[in-house]
């Protein structure tokens, strides 16, 4: 195993419920960043892996969201994501840009929100419960 995998993999184990999300979304926009790198290169076979990475993390983050306990969040979640997962499809099927340019910017906008929840100090009960909304891991 390289040392960038081993570090992936540590953050990984050690990381926080919260920063397992954002781990995601970081993820995912950088599938994006090179699908659209390889979008504008017109490499057709090249934009697959990224693409299906940036899916996969879309993907992961709606089956990590808890519905009983995250209520109309976890809902409203739940349907942003499904969107966000038909703009990547999209991108890639029609290569276009701006479904992809699309899902970065959403990606972008709740990583910075879930990244505040993690630099917040929240009592204990708070941030069980953004947890729960947003991700059960």
């Amino acid at each position: 195993m390289n040392p960038y995998q081993s570090y992936v993999e540590s953050s990984v184990v050690t990381a926080t419920p919260l920063e397992l999300v954002t781990l995601l979304y970081r993820c995912a926009l950088e599938g994006i960043a090179d699908a659209r790198r390889c979008l504008a290169e017109g490499d057709i076979a090249g934009r697959v892996r990224p693409m299906n990475r940036a899916y996969d993390a879309v993907t992961e983050l709606i089956l990590s969201l808890d519905h009983d306990a995250g209520g109309d969040i976890s809902r409203s979640l739940a349907e942003l994501y499904g969107y966000i997962s038909q703009q990547l499809v999209l991108g890639h099927s029609q290569q276009s840009d701006e479904r992809f340019a699309e899902a970065a910017r959403l990606l972008s906008t709740l990583l910075e929100s879930w990244q505040q929840l993690t630099l917040a100090p929240l009592p204990q009960s708070d941030a069980a419960e953004l947890a729960l909304a947003g991700g059960r891991f």
